[in-house]
């Protein structure tokens, strides 16, 4: 799809729609979307698992089990 669509087929769009149609532009570009998605992706997971870590050893430490 073209960016000069007209008004109303923009409204009717989903946010998902419009998600697929920036993300496969971008791919499009340069194929940066794909790594930065990756990436970002990849960081939060490796965050999300520090921070159970975290509280894991907080519990374990303050004889919170």
């Amino acid at each position: 799809m073209k960016f000069g669509m007209n008004k109303q087929l923009q409204q009717n769009l989903s946010v998902r729609e419009l998600t697929k149609i920036l993300f496969n532009t971008l791919k499009d570009e340069n194929g940066l979307a794909i790594k930065m998605i990756v990436r970002n992706y990849n960081n939060k997971k490796t965050e999300d698992k520090n921070n159970d870590n975290k509280q894991l050893r907080n519990m374990v430490t303050n004889g919170s089990i």
